[in-house]
């Protein structure tokens, strides 16, 4: 019996690493760090939040146990998950816009932000003490127009292919 390939389990040992980071991130925002646990008016009129993001993903499965966590501590809040299907412009341009968006940090994002369609973070990142969870270059790709517009929520690989 042959030892099996390392090399062909790396791939498998990155998904699966990614996975534990983005669960660990994600669970981690759900109040983990706070002294105190968030305080929602229970009693409140229910309040529906409109959450784009990709149709399937390998983050599927911890972006539903955040879900289901913050259901758990808002449970006057409903989470109305929709899938990508337009440009993320056209999403920030509805009246009213979605309340939370899944996009990747690129030309799209910088456009909207550009253009005043993404909201200022940086209180998120101070509150979150995100500047030490996040290395310079997580910060650096999360900042537009010296304010933090985005929030990392996991890692991408993108590579050039060539013959």
């Amino acid at each position: 019996m042959q030892p099996a390939n390392s090399s062909s389990q790396a791939p498998v040992r990155a998904v699966f690493a990614t996975l534990f980071l983005i669960l660990c991130f994600l669970l981690g925002g759900c109040g983990q760090y706070r002294g105190v646990e968030p305080s929602f008016v229970q009693d409140s009129s229910p309040v529906t939040l409109t959450y784009i993001a990709p149709a399937d993903s390998i983050f599927s499965e911890a972006e539903s146990v955040a879900i289901e966590q913050f259901t758990k501590l808002a449970p006057n809040f409903e989470i109305d998950r929709q899938t990508f299907r337009r440009s993320a412009a056209a999403y920030l341009e509805d009246t009213p816009p979605p309340d939370v968006i899944w996009m990747a940090a690129n030309l799209e994002m910088r456009e909207a932000a550009a253009a005043g369609l993404l909201s200022d973070l940086s209180d998120v990142w101070q509150e979150g003490n995100f500047s030490d969870a996040f290395s310079q270059p997580f910060q650096d790709i999360s900042r537009i127009d010296d304010a933090f517009r985005f929030v990392p929520a996991g890692f991408g690989w993108t590579g050039f292919f060539y013959n």
